[in-house]
């Protein structure tokens, strides 16, 4: 899952290198970058928390 999460944000980041670069393109950068950031520490947040579940 994590794989396939890197190889689409890797292609999409190219594509916006090719794209022309303005204000717009730079806040949807931002945007996604928050996006996935946030994903990122909720699969980290998840996987440390379920071992817990496990246990009790």
């Amino acid at each position: 899952m994590f794989k396939i999460a890197g190889i689409s944000l890797m292609s999409l980041t190219i594509i916006f290198l090719h794209l022309p670069y303005s204000s717009a393109h730079r806040q949807v950068i931002k945007r996604i970058s928050e996006i996935v950031t946030s994903f990122y520490s909720y699969s980290a947040q998840m996987m440390v928390e379920r071992p817990k579940l496990v246990h009790e």
